[in-house]
């Protein structure tokens, strides 16, 4: 299992979702996974960072934002076994999607 931390900071919403087949329309069809909050060094108006922590099991994952103060979406795709990732191209991300059926 791979644990990650993404920035929530004022105005951005990270996210990761799990690969789990293919979509015709979009490419990749994918499932939201859960976070646990951790708010240690928010102040009260929610502008410092606050982290999402998800404990990601063996699998193709789409991570959107978390990465810093700016407010890019860039999409990433990462394989995860155990405890390690590797950061995967679209077109790697649908071929292993492809082989979930």
């Amino acid at each position: 299992m791979k644990t990650i931390k993404m920035m929530k900071v004022a105005g951005t919403k990270p996210s990761v979702r799990k690969v789990v087949g293919v979509d015709p329309q979009c490419g990749l069809a994918l499932a939201h996974c859960r976070c646990t909050a951790d708010y240690g060094r928010k102040n009260s108006h929610g502008s410092r960072v606050i982290y999402q922590i998800y404990r990601l099991e063996d699998g193709v994952y789409e991570l959107q934002g978390g990465v810093g103060w700016e407010r890019g979406e860039k999409r990433r795709w990462y394989r995860v076994i155990g405890s390690d990732w590797l950061q995967l191209s679209f077109e790697e991300a649908v071929a292993s999607a492809r082989n979930l059926g």
